[in-house]
């Protein structure tokens, strides 16, 4: 992704819809929210609006889904809104996981929000008119894999009705399928905004706009009816793990949560979005560097190094990053920064800090828990580095002999690398959560500081140094 549709994504000259927060949900931490329904909605109308921004491709994903049961009992289920292991995508109603109807449109940038919308209404008698996709404002086009249920050219026959969806007594979930209680299916990825409307068929209008200045997609609030089983999940966070699954519709239909609570509730939304790891620029060995929560954890177990780089390019300015620790038990694991041609690294273990893979200094050990706090001024090819907040190396120039290849377009690029053949995991924090997962992991154990940077962004463990900012869209300079 560019880092000009990076910046776009959110500019409007401060004038539009802000989301001011998302859910991360995790698919190896079994993460869903469900609600049993007590009244029958409409089987054969609705509309399911939300941003996405993945952590991974080439995985089912069952983003909303109904069925007859909860727990681990199995049952009768509907995938509803699925993404398929090719990464296209789209609505599957007849509870085959591997047969959705979808659209033929792929979602593989795992640095962008995706704005997607399924619509049904088979009370259409036109049958093009009874199944509507939408990817940031636009409709889908094209369609493929036709399930069962599903007749002529691919669209539901008039009055079709879903048999888990919408039903009295039926479980509707966010994250994977009613009845399926491990970690099969669930979304790997941030989600915000999440609207489901039953009864109404919406368009893209309802749910967005393009920016007159940019001609971006960027949303705004839905202002509709809801109807009976209708949902708006801001996803909340006040302090009550509990309000996360806040219905704020006016209809009071709450999810129950399972596996979540406060600590995944990051900055990062449609309208700033936040720079994380890179599922892409990272060792591309047998087996890679392992990301997960969010993209901003790393860990690996096997004897080669590995390391992952950012998804920003970072062109100019002061940034400041935090680096947690989280465990280590042997072996080098480094901070990395490649400034051009530049290359410099400070090691958790020895404290060491290199520049151009020599010796620089020693400055300080970092211990598993520890926070490593990095300022770069690219323009100024300064670096200055923090442990838990107090300073230990301060405004160190780059160097540029040569000795290392510059990254492609001259960019700064920042990540780990991890050289162990022990478990060994660090999380970084580019500004969206301070708690670093918290308690959520098991291992970090870090309560949200909420900390800003000098323009009120960002949710940092220690107050980032004067100037220094978030590496997210709304801090980058406007193209």
């Amino acid at each position: 992704m560019s880092r000009a549709a990076q910046k776009l994504i959110s500019a409007s000259g401060g004038k539009a819809y802000e989301i001011e927060q998302s859910l991360a949900i995790e698919s190896g931490n079994p993460s869903f929210l469900y609600r049993q329904n007590t009244a029958d909605g409409n089987k054969k109308t609705f509309t399911i609006s939300f941003w996405i921004k993945r952590f991974q491709t080439g995985k089912y994903t069952a983003v909303f889904g109904a069925g007859s049961a909860t727990g681990s009992s199995g049952g009768g289920v509907e995938s509803v809104f699925v993404i398929n292991t090719d990464d296209t995508w789209g609505l599957s109603l007849n509870g085959n996981v591997n047969n959705a109807f979808a659209g033929d449109d792929v979602l593989r940038d795992t640095s962008a929000w995706y704005h997607l919308i399924g619509v049904l209404d088979t009370t259409q008698a036109t049958e093009s008119n009874r199944f509507k996709l939408y990817k940031n404002g636009v409709e889908v086009s094209s369609y493929s894999e036709a399930n069962t249920h599903l007749s002529g050219g691919g669209f539901p026959y008039q009055n079709f009705e879903t048999v888990q969806l919408n039903g009295d007594d039926k479980y509707h979930q966010i994250s994977g399928l009613p009845g399926y209680d491990g970690t099969d299916y669930r979304i790997d990825g941030y989600l915000a905004e999440f609207n489901f409307i039953d009864g109404t068929a919406c368009s893209p209008s309802d749910f967005g706009e393009f920016d007159s200045v940019t001609g971006q997609w960027i949303p705004k609030k839905y202002e509709g009816s809801y109807g009976t089983n209708g949902i708006y999940m801001k996803f909340v966070e006040d302090g009550s793990s509990g309000a996360i699954g806040t219905d704020s519709s006016g209809n009071n239909n709450n999810y129950t949560l399972s596996h979540l609570s406060d600590y995944f509730i990051y900055k990062d939304t449609p309208t700033n979005n936040f720079c994380t790891y890179n599922y892409v620029d990272r060792h591309a060995d047998v087996a890679p560097m392992i990301l997960s929560y969010g993209g901003l954890r790393a860990y690996k177990t096997s004897s080669t190094g590995y390391w992952s780089r950012q998804t920003f390019p970072i062109e100019g300015g002061k940034w400041y990053v935090e680096f947690l620790l989280e465990a280590r038990t042997s072996g080098n694991v480094s901070i990395q920064i490649n400034h051009g041609a530049t290359w410099s690294s400070y090691y958790f273990n020895s404290g060491d800090f290199y520049l151009n893979g020599s010796s620089h200094s020693v400055i300080a050990a970092a211990s598993n828990g520890d926070i490593i706090g990095i300022a770069l001024n690219v323009d100024d090819s300064e670096i200055s580095i923090y442990k838990n907040g107090s300073s230990i190396l301060s405004a160190t120039s780059f160097t540029n002999d040569g000795s290392v290849a510059a990254d492609t377009a001259g960019n700064t690029m920042i990540g780990v690398f991890h050289a162990t053949n022990d478990s060994t995991v660090t999380v970084v924090n580019f500004g969206q959560n301070s708690s670093f997962m918290g308690n959520a992991t098991g291992y970090a154990n870090k309560t949200k500081q909420n900390n800003t940077d000098g323009n009120g962004i960002g949710d940092f463990y220690y107050s980032p140094p004067s100037g220094f900012l978030a590496l997210c869209t709304k801090n980058l300079p406007t193209p």
